[in-house]
Protein backbone atom coordinates (compact mmCIF):
# COMPACT_ATOMS: atom_id res chain seq x y z
CA UNK A 1 0.00 0.00 0.00
CA UNK A 2 1.63 3.26 -1.04
CA UNK A 3 1.69 6.27 0.86
CA UNK A 4 -1.46 8.53 -0.59
CA UNK A 5 -3.56 4.79 0.41
CA UNK A 6 -2.32 4.38 3.85
CA UNK A 7 -3.27 8.30 5.03
CA UNK A 8 -6.92 7.90 3.46
CA UNK A 9 -7.01 4.42 5.27
CA UNK A 10 -5.82 6.18 8.61
CA UNK A 11 -8.02 9.72 7.61
CA UNK A 12 -11.61 7.55 7.17
CA UNK A 13 -10.12 4.83 10.71
CA UNK A 14 -10.43 8.30 12.35
CA UNK A 15 -13.98 9.30 10.97
CA UNK A 16 -14.97 5.77 11.80
CA UNK A 17 -13.60 6.24 15.54
CA UNK A 18 -15.35 10.08 15.56
CA UNK A 19 -11.74 11.32 15.97
CA UNK A 20 -12.59 14.62 14.18
CA UNK A 21 -9.70 17.05 15.18
CA UNK A 22 -6.75 14.17 14.07
CA UNK A 23 -8.97 13.42 10.73
CA UNK A 24 -9.02 17.17 10.11
CA UNK A 25 -5.36 17.25 10.65
CA UNK A 26 -4.74 14.52 7.64
CA UNK A 27 -7.28 15.60 5.55
CA UNK A 28 -5.85 19.22 5.20
CA UNK A 29 -2.18 17.01 4.70
CA UNK A 30 -4.21 14.95 2.18
CA UNK A 31 -5.76 17.89 0.39
CA UNK A 32 -2.18 19.59 0.43
CA UNK A 33 -0.51 16.24 -0.85
CA UNK A 34 -2.94 15.62 -3.52
CA UNK A 35 -4.80 18.79 -4.36
CA UNK A 36 -6.40 17.67 -7.59
CA UNK A 37 -8.21 14.65 -5.32
CA UNK A 38 -11.76 16.56 -4.97
CA UNK A 39 -12.67 13.56 -2.28
CA UNK A 40 -9.79 14.74 0.04
CA UNK A 41 -11.30 18.73 0.45
CA UNK A 42 -14.61 17.14 -0.05
CA UNK A 43 -14.35 15.04 3.09
CA UNK A 44 -12.45 17.63 4.59
CA UNK A 45 -15.61 20.08 4.27
CA UNK A 46 -18.09 17.43 6.19
CA UNK A 47 -15.00 17.25 8.99
CA UNK A 48 -15.31 20.66 9.44
CA UNK A 49 -19.15 20.84 9.45
CA UNK A 50 -19.25 18.13 12.26
CA UNK A 51 -17.36 19.81 13.77
CA UNK A 52 -19.27 23.19 13.92
CA UNK A 53 -16.90 25.06 11.90
CA UNK A 54 -19.16 26.20 9.06
CA UNK A 55 -17.38 28.60 7.23
CA UNK A 56 -14.07 26.50 6.75
CA UNK A 57 -16.57 23.97 5.29
CA UNK A 58 -18.19 26.40 3.34
CA UNK A 59 -15.18 27.30 1.81
CA UNK A 60 -13.85 23.93 0.49
CA UNK A 61 -17.18 23.46 -0.80
CA UNK A 62 -17.13 26.65 -2.77
CA UNK A 63 -13.81 25.77 -3.88
CA UNK A 64 -14.95 22.48 -5.38
CA UNK A 65 -17.96 24.25 -6.94
CA UNK A 66 -15.61 26.48 -8.86
CA UNK A 67 -14.29 23.49 -10.21
CA UNK A 68 -17.57 22.04 -11.67
CA UNK A 69 -18.04 25.20 -13.18
CA UNK A 70 -15.20 24.63 -15.25
CA UNK A 71 -16.39 21.06 -16.16
CA UNK A 72 -18.28 19.70 -19.32
CA UNK A 73 -20.69 18.17 -17.55
CA UNK A 74 -22.22 19.29 -14.51
CA UNK A 75 -21.84 17.02 -11.37
CA UNK A 76 -23.08 18.91 -8.91
CA UNK A 77 -22.00 17.42 -5.51
CA UNK A 78 -20.75 20.81 -4.22
CA UNK A 79 -23.50 22.88 -5.12
CA UNK A 80 -26.03 20.22 -3.58
CA UNK A 81 -24.23 20.54 -0.67
CA UNK A 82 -24.05 24.56 -0.74
CA UNK A 83 -27.13 24.32 -1.54
CA UNK A 84 -28.57 22.65 1.21
CA UNK A 85 -26.25 24.47 3.84
CA UNK A 86 -27.61 27.75 2.73
CA UNK A 87 -30.81 26.94 2.62
CA UNK A 88 -30.62 25.50 6.65
CA UNK A 89 -28.40 28.70 7.53
CA UNK A 90 -31.16 30.63 5.37
CA UNK A 91 -28.39 32.47 3.86
CA UNK A 92 -30.28 33.20 0.79
CA UNK A 93 -28.57 35.60 -1.40
CA UNK A 94 -25.41 33.76 -1.11
CA UNK A 95 -28.00 30.87 -2.36
CA UNK A 96 -28.78 33.06 -5.21
CA UNK A 97 -25.20 33.93 -6.24
CA UNK A 98 -23.91 30.20 -6.46
CA UNK A 99 -27.62 29.46 -8.36
CA UNK A 100 -26.88 32.36 -11.17
CA UNK A 101 -23.72 30.94 -11.68
CA UNK A 102 -24.25 26.99 -11.98
CA UNK A 103 -27.05 28.52 -14.33
CA UNK A 104 -25.03 30.96 -16.41
CA UNK A 105 -22.51 27.92 -16.59
CA UNK A 106 -25.11 25.28 -17.82
CA UNK A 107 -28.15 26.82 -19.36
CA UNK A 108 -29.03 23.69 -20.26
CA UNK A 109 -29.62 22.04 -17.47
CA UNK A 110 -33.36 22.77 -16.27
CA UNK A 111 -33.20 21.37 -12.63
CA UNK A 112 -31.11 24.64 -11.81
CA UNK A 113 -33.87 27.20 -12.72
CA UNK A 114 -35.80 25.56 -10.18
CA UNK A 115 -33.36 26.34 -7.52
CA UNK A 116 -32.57 29.73 -9.41
CA UNK A 117 -36.36 30.69 -8.90
CA UNK A 118 -36.73 29.58 -5.16
CA UNK A 119 -33.63 31.43 -4.36
CA UNK A 120 -34.56 34.16 -6.23
CA UNK A 121 -38.14 34.41 -4.33
CA UNK A 122 -36.56 33.82 -0.80
CA UNK A 123 -33.96 36.63 -1.31
CA UNK A 124 -36.42 39.18 -2.08
CA UNK A 125 -35.71 39.21 -5.69
CA UNK A 126 -39.67 38.99 -6.76
CA UNK A 127 -39.40 39.72 -10.21
CA UNK A 128 -36.92 37.89 -11.06
CA UNK A 129 -38.52 34.87 -9.54
CA UNK A 130 -41.24 35.51 -11.15
CA UNK A 131 -38.87 35.26 -14.62
CA UNK A 132 -37.70 32.36 -14.20
CA UNK A 133 -40.68 30.67 -13.22
CA UNK A 134 -42.22 32.02 -16.31
CA UNK A 135 -39.10 30.75 -18.31
CA UNK A 136 -39.59 27.24 -16.75
CA UNK A 137 -42.92 27.05 -17.75
CA UNK A 138 -42.11 27.38 -21.28
CA UNK A 139 -39.62 24.97 -21.14
CA UNK A 140 -41.79 22.73 -19.58
CA UNK A 141 -45.35 23.61 -19.53
CA UNK A 142 -46.40 20.45 -17.79
CA UNK A 143 -43.60 21.41 -14.74
CA UNK A 144 -46.46 21.62 -11.58
CA UNK A 145 -44.09 23.24 -9.08
CA UNK A 146 -43.14 26.08 -11.53
CA UNK A 147 -46.81 26.72 -11.76
CA UNK A 148 -46.62 26.30 -7.39
CA UNK A 149 -43.43 28.61 -7.29
CA UNK A 150 -45.07 31.61 -9.78
CA UNK A 151 -47.82 31.48 -7.46
CA UNK A 152 -46.20 31.90 -4.42
CA UNK A 153 -44.00 34.81 -6.15
CA UNK A 154 -46.91 36.38 -7.31
CA UNK A 155 -48.62 36.53 -3.69
CA UNK A 156 -45.18 38.30 -2.52
CA UNK A 157 -46.25 40.59 -5.45
CA UNK A 158 -49.49 41.11 -4.66
CA UNK A 159 -50.82 39.73 -7.80
CA UNK A 160 -53.19 37.89 -6.12
CA UNK A 161 -55.22 37.07 -9.17
CA UNK A 162 -51.92 35.75 -10.85
CA UNK A 163 -50.97 33.92 -7.88
CA UNK A 164 -54.94 31.79 -7.88
CA UNK A 165 -54.68 31.41 -12.00
CA UNK A 166 -51.31 29.57 -11.73
CA UNK A 167 -52.18 27.28 -8.99
CA UNK A 168 -55.58 26.39 -10.79
CA UNK A 169 -53.04 26.10 -13.82
CA UNK A 170 -51.38 23.15 -11.50
CA UNK A 171 -54.84 21.78 -10.69
CA UNK A 172 -55.66 21.21 -14.19
CA UNK A 173 -52.45 19.67 -14.60
CA UNK A 174 -53.33 17.10 -11.78
CA UNK A 175 -56.69 17.48 -10.32
CA UNK A 176 -56.13 14.44 -7.90
CA UNK A 177 -53.92 17.24 -6.08
CA UNK A 178 -56.48 20.45 -6.68
CA UNK A 179 -57.10 20.09 -2.66
CA UNK A 180 -53.86 19.71 -1.49
CA UNK A 181 -53.08 22.52 -3.82
CA UNK A 182 -55.65 24.82 -2.45
CA UNK A 183 -54.58 23.79 0.76
CA UNK A 184 -50.81 25.26 -0.39
CA UNK A 185 -52.68 28.36 -1.48
CA UNK A 186 -54.39 28.57 1.25
CA UNK A 187 -50.86 28.27 3.75
CA UNK A 188 -48.89 31.21 1.39
CA UNK A 189 -52.29 33.18 2.24
CA UNK A 190 -52.07 32.69 5.97
CA UNK A 191 -48.22 33.50 6.25
CA UNK A 192 -48.77 36.77 4.20
CA UNK A 193 -51.40 37.79 6.66
CA UNK A 194 -54.10 37.68 4.32
CA UNK A 195 -56.40 35.49 6.14
CA UNK A 196 -59.62 36.48 3.85
CA UNK A 197 -57.36 35.52 0.86
CA UNK A 198 -56.70 31.94 3.09
CA UNK A 199 -60.10 31.42 3.85
CA UNK A 200 -61.53 31.68 0.37
CA UNK A 201 -58.69 29.25 -0.75
CA UNK A 202 -59.19 26.51 1.88
CA UNK A 203 -62.78 26.57 1.18
CA UNK A 204 -62.13 25.87 -1.95
CA UNK A 205 -59.75 22.98 -0.92
CA UNK A 206 -62.82 21.33 1.19
CA UNK A 207 -64.78 21.93 -2.20
CA UNK A 208 -62.37 19.26 -3.92
CA UNK A 209 -62.59 16.75 -0.87
CA UNK A 210 -64.49 17.54 2.39
CA UNK A 211 -63.85 14.39 4.08
CA UNK A 212 -59.96 15.81 4.45
CA UNK A 213 -59.65 16.56 8.44
CA UNK A 214 -56.31 18.47 8.05
CA UNK A 215 -58.14 21.10 5.50
CA UNK A 216 -60.98 21.29 8.08
CA UNK A 217 -58.49 21.96 11.14
CA UNK A 218 -56.77 24.60 8.66
CA UNK A 219 -60.14 26.53 8.49
CA UNK A 220 -61.03 26.40 11.51
CA UNK A 221 -57.68 27.91 12.22
CA UNK A 222 -58.08 30.83 10.06
CA UNK A 223 -61.79 31.12 11.18
CA UNK A 224 -60.44 31.48 15.00
CA UNK A 225 -57.32 33.51 13.97
CA UNK A 226 -59.91 35.64 12.00
CA UNK A 227 -61.66 36.68 15.09
CA UNK A 228 -64.50 34.37 14.27
CA UNK A 229 -64.20 31.89 16.81
CA UNK A 230 -67.51 30.62 16.81
CA UNK A 231 -67.37 29.50 13.25
CA UNK A 232 -64.11 28.09 13.89
CA UNK A 233 -65.52 26.26 16.64
CA UNK A 234 -67.91 24.46 14.62
CA UNK A 235 -65.63 23.16 11.76
CA UNK A 236 -63.35 21.70 14.41
CA UNK A 237 -66.81 20.12 15.33
CA UNK A 238 -67.57 18.87 12.04
CA UNK A 239 -63.50 17.53 11.96
CA UNK A 240 -63.99 15.57 15.17
CA UNK A 241 -66.93 14.34 13.69
CA UNK A 242 -64.82 12.68 10.78
CA UNK A 243 -62.76 10.53 12.74
CA UNK A 244 -64.24 9.42 16.12
CA UNK A 245 -60.71 8.12 17.23
CA UNK A 246 -58.76 11.29 16.51
CA UNK A 247 -61.41 13.45 18.44
CA UNK A 248 -59.44 13.60 21.37
CA UNK A 249 -56.09 15.33 19.32
CA UNK A 250 -58.83 17.47 16.97
CA UNK A 251 -60.08 19.21 20.49
CA UNK A 252 -56.76 19.32 22.06
CA UNK A 253 -55.21 21.34 18.75
CA UNK A 254 -58.50 23.90 19.23
CA UNK A 255 -57.88 24.54 22.66
CA UNK A 256 -54.04 25.46 21.28
CA UNK A 257 -55.36 27.42 18.49
CA UNK A 258 -58.06 29.37 21.26
CA UNK A 259 -54.94 29.54 23.60
CA UNK A 260 -52.97 31.77 20.44
CA UNK A 261 -55.78 33.97 20.14
CA UNK A 262 -55.77 34.89 23.71
CA UNK A 263 -59.57 32.86 24.03
CA UNK A 264 -58.68 31.34 27.35
CA UNK A 265 -62.40 30.38 28.49
CA UNK A 266 -62.88 28.64 25.35
CA UNK A 267 -59.95 26.81 25.32
CA UNK A 268 -60.46 25.27 28.62
CA UNK A 269 -63.43 24.04 27.05
CA UNK A 270 -62.19 22.46 24.16
CA UNK A 271 -59.72 20.64 26.33
CA UNK A 272 -62.55 19.43 28.73
CA UNK A 273 -63.61 18.12 25.52
CA UNK A 274 -60.59 16.58 24.40
CA UNK A 275 -60.54 14.42 27.86
CA UNK A 276 -63.62 13.39 27.77
CA UNK A 277 -63.22 11.01 24.54
CA UNK A 278 -59.33 10.84 25.16
CA UNK A 279 -57.90 10.88 28.64
CA UNK A 280 -54.61 12.13 28.15
CA UNK A 281 -51.92 13.36 30.77
CA UNK A 282 -50.61 16.37 28.40
CA UNK A 283 -54.00 17.47 27.89
CA UNK A 284 -54.50 17.73 31.30
CA UNK A 285 -51.48 19.74 31.64
CA UNK A 286 -52.47 22.39 29.12
CA UNK A 287 -55.68 22.50 31.16
CA UNK A 288 -54.31 23.12 34.28
CA UNK A 289 -52.33 26.06 32.69
CA UNK A 290 -55.14 28.03 31.12
CA UNK A 291 -57.32 27.81 34.56
CA UNK A 292 -53.83 29.02 36.11
CA UNK A 293 -54.47 32.31 33.40
CA UNK A 294 -58.33 32.08 33.98
CA UNK A 295 -57.38 32.58 37.89
CA UNK A 296 -58.31 29.26 38.83
CA UNK A 297 -55.71 27.61 40.93
CA UNK A 298 -58.16 24.77 42.17
CA UNK A 299 -59.24 23.82 39.36
CA UNK A 300 -55.51 23.97 38.21
CA UNK A 301 -54.09 22.00 40.96
CA UNK A 302 -56.67 19.17 40.28
CA UNK A 303 -56.08 19.20 36.75
CA UNK A 304 -52.35 18.45 37.45
CA UNK A 305 -53.06 15.80 39.74
CA UNK A 306 -55.13 13.95 37.66
CA UNK A 307 -52.33 14.06 34.30
CA UNK A 308 -49.71 13.15 37.39
CA UNK A 309 -51.82 10.25 37.72
CA UNK A 310 -51.51 8.94 34.42
CA UNK A 311 -47.92 9.32 34.34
Amino acid sequence: MGEEESLRAYAEGLLQKGNLEEAEALYRQLVEKYPGNDSYLMALAWVYYDRGQLEEAISCLEELFERELTRKIFTGFAFDELVRIYKHIKSYDRLLYICERACASYPDEYPLLGDLAWAALKSGHLEKAVSVYRRMIELDPEDIDAYLGLGNALISLQDYGGAEAAYEEASRLDPSQAANFFARLADEYRKAGLLAQAEAAITRSLGYNNKEISHLLILGDILIESGKWGDGWETYEAAAALEEKRAGSVYFRLGNTLVQANLQREAARAYEKALLVEPNPLYYFHLAQTYITLGLPELAQEAMENGRKML
